[in-house]
């Protein structure tokens, strides 16, 4: 048993660790392909990455847990995550496409406050005065941020409307995915397999949006072809 929970707390340190070098990477390589003129094809994109993501999960459960990505039944409620994280990876690349990498993942921190004020609501979670004190706090410097007198970090008001839009994406997926995960004590033992035979099955909705859009933007990148 204490060799299992090794083996699972291991995993759910790559887990974490491998999910915030994609985030960071991926958009640092997009805000670099557009400061240097490419245009990239965000739908094929992401599609890829979607795919991507299915087979290491795939790999971490049978190569490591010895079990099934898929035990069943179907729940159908990831579709809604599905839909939100379609509009959350999208927004990615248009927002980039306007603002420095940075500016991005600085404006990107409001969503703490939006994740917090939507789990008061949907869990009536309770928070204490220094939590909400850190939240405006982060706010707060997010403000600052803005209006500092620098004209390269300048940010459109549409730009803002796009990143709220976002961040309200993301925070209510995030939110909903927290509900959708919720499982009685006795399926604790195994919690991080069911993460990730959930996010298996929320990636799996999304994959049809996904193929579809990417067809209709067939031919827009403008990325040098390898040799």
């Amino acid at each position: 048993q204490s060799e299992n929970n090794v083996m699972e707390d291991t995993a759910k340190i790559a887990s974490v660790a491998g999910t915030i070098w994609f985030s960071v990477s991926q958009t640092l390589a997009i805000r670099q392909c557009n400061m240097a003129g490419y245009k990239i094809d965000g739908n094929a994109t992401v599609l890829m990455s979607e795919l991507l993501k299915m087979c290491m999960i795939v790999m971490f459960c049978h190569a490591w847990l010895k079990k099934t990505p898929f035990p069943g039944p179907t729940r159908w409620g990831f579709s809604i995550n599905a839909m939100l994280y379609i509009g959350t990876n999208l927004l990615s690349y248009v927002i980039l496409e306007s603002v420095d990498a940075g500016m991005y993942m600085i404006l990107l921190q409001h969503k703490v406050l939006l994740v917090v004020a939507l789990s008061s609501v949907a869990f009536q979670r309770s928070y204490t005065w220094t939590q909400w004190l850190g939240c405006l706090m982060l706010m707060g410097g997010i403000a600052l941020v803005l209006l500092k007198p620098d004209g390269s970090r300048t940010v459109r008001p549409h730009v803002l409307m796009l990143v709220l839009a976002q961040g309200l994406c993301s925070s209510f997926s995030g939110v909903w995915m927290e509900k959708m995960m919720k499982r009685s004590e006795d399926g604790e033992a195994d919690a991080f397999y069911d993460f990730l035979t959930d996010s298996f099955q929320m990636y799996a909705f999304s994959l049809p949006c996904y193929a579809a859009l990417a067809t209709t933007s067939v031919g827009t990148h403008t990325l040098p072809m390898l040799p």
